[in-house]
């Protein structure tokens, strides 16, 4: 059976979902994100905070309050996953090119 309009709409709608990014030239490694990060979603790599799990990331911006140093800010991104989970929303303005900070393949 063919898919109606909205069908249509909704798989060619692109969804975007906002999770934290650091600015690694700002971050200290000092881990106080992780701390207040119950969902698991950042780690510390080469001394550096990185979002490795945006899937399980919730939005809620704890990790951009903790940070003393300014590094974290949210940013609408471009990706696919649990729309349960976190802010999500469809087009609109999305972070252009790689995202630093973020692990796992994440891209514009």
């Amino acid at each position: 059976m063919p898919r109606s309009g909205k069908d249509c709409d909704e798989m060619n709608r692109t969804h975007v979902k906002k999770v934290p990014v650091v600015d690694q030239s700002e971050c200290t490694g000092c881990r106080l994100c992780l701390e207040v990060c119950h969902t698991g979603s950042l780690e510390v790599a080469n001394g550096l905070a990185a979002l490795v799990r945006p899937n399980d990331c919730v939005s809620d911006a704890h990790c951009v309050e903790a940070c003393p140093e300014g590094a974290f800010r949210m940013v609408w991104v471009e990706m696919e996953g649990d729309r349960t989970r976190g802010k999500w929303g469809s087009g609109g303005r999305v972070w252009p090119g790689r995202l630093r900070g973020v692990r796992s393949g994440m891209s514009n």
